[in-house]
């Protein structure tokens, strides 16, 4: 019988999208195996290069906006990815890697 954690994971996988470079969405557990795993290479090269660009802002009247931007690199920007979830569905098929 699987632990609550591994349900969690699961239920977190189920649930989650992943965009494309075309803007589709579409649902982690359908990518494919190989698509799943570039996308984890990738997250890796980034978070470990450049880093990730986020930006953030708001408000709802012109003179309200507010924008910010900052990197993050390593660790921080794997979970600002949700690189883990990426990770966890491709434990989760339990294919043996063969390249």
């Amino acid at each position: 019988m699987p632990s609550l954690h591994q349900l969690e994971i699961s239920y977190s996988i189920f649930n989650m999208k992943h965009i494309m470079k075309d803007g589709t969405a579409i649902d982690l557990k359908d990518m494919s195996y190989t698509h799943l795993v570039n996308t984890i290479n990738m997250m890796e090269r980034k978070a470990f290069g450049d880093g990730v660009l986020v930006r953030v802002g708001g408000g709802s009247l012109p003179e309200d906006v507010y924008y910010e931007e900052y990197r993050l690199v390593g660790e921080s920007a794997l979970a600002e990815m949700n690189y883990q979830k990426y990770v966890a569905e491709k434990n989760r098929r339990n294919v043996k890697d063969t390249w």
